[in-house]
C-alpha cells in the first residue's frame, strides 16, 4: 500500500487540512493517510488536550473518506521523526510511504534533526520516503522544488486552489463569539461548543 503520514498539531482540524489529505491522496494514489495529532507538541505551548484535538480529527473525517485513519503516538518523543516513521512501519511494513508537509513546514526541512531534540535528520530519509507537499501560490514553487533537488528528495507538489485558512484565526474566531465560524465541520464546531473550547460560549 501507499499510505500518506499526516502529522500535526490539528488545534483544531479544518477543512483546509481535510482537502489537502483528501486531494493528495487522489492525486498521488494513496490507499491510506494517517492523520496523527501530536500528543505533546515540543514546540508549541497552551495547546488543548490531544484527546479533543483526536475527536475533533475524528469527527472531521467521519464522513469524508474511509482511508483516512485517525491515530494518536503517545509520548514526548512520539513525534521524531524515528518516533512517527517507526509506528508506522509496525503497523504497516513492506509498503510506502508519503510525508504530507504544508510548504511553510517543507521550506525549514534542511534543518530536520538539527536540534537536540530531535533524532535523525533529512538525510536519512531520502531513501525511505517520498513527500506530498501543499504550495500557497505558484510562485513558491521553483524556489520548493530547488530545495527539494538540492536535498535529493522525491517530492511531489499539490497546487492551489487548497482553503487558505489556519487553526490560530479559527480560534480566535470563535473566542471573539463570531456568530459564524468558517471552515469547520458543523460536528466540530458542536464539540468545541459542547466542551467550551477556545473560549466558546
Amino acid at each position: 500500500m501507499r499510505i500518506g503520514i499526516y502529522s500535526g498539531t490539528f488545534d483544531p482540524i479544518h477543512e483546509g487540512h481535510i482537502l489537502f489529505a483528501q486531494v493528495a491522496a487522489e492525486q498521488f494514489g494513496l490507499d491510506k493517510v494517517l492523520l496523527i495529532p501530536e500528543a505533546e507538541p515540543r514546540h508549541k505551548h497552551d495547546v488543548t488536550p490531544v484527546e479533543h484535538r483526536q475527536r475533533m480529527c475524528e469527527l472531521a473525517t467521519a464522513s469524508s473518506s474511509e482511508d483516512i485513519q485517525v491515530l494518536v503516538l503517545e509520548g514526548q518523543n512520539s513525534h521524531t521523526i524515528n518516533g512517527v516513521l517507526g509506528a508506522v512501519y509496525e503497523m504497516f511494513p513492506e509498503d510506502e510511504y508519503f510525508i504530507l508537509l504544508g510548504s511553510d513546514v517543507f521550506s525549514g526541512i534542511g534543518e530536520w534533526g538539527s536540534r537536540e531534540d530531535e533524532d535523525g535528520d533529512i538525510s536519512m530519509l531520502a531513501d525511505k520516503v517520498g513527500f506530498i507537499v501543499g504550495i500557497e501560490n505558484m510562485a513558491e514553487l521553483t524556489e520548493l522544488e530547488q530545495l527539494a533537488a538540492d536535498l535529493s528528495l522525491v517530492v511531489q507538489f499539490v497546487e492551489p486552489p487548497l482553503v487558505a485558512m489556519s487553526s490560530s484565526k479559527v480560534r480566535r474566531s470563535i473566542a471573539n463569539n463570531s456568530n459564524e465560524v468558517l471552515g469547520l465541520h458543523d460536528d466540530v464546531v458542536r464539540y468545541i461548543h459542547f466542551e467550551k473550547l477556545y473560549g466558546a460560549e
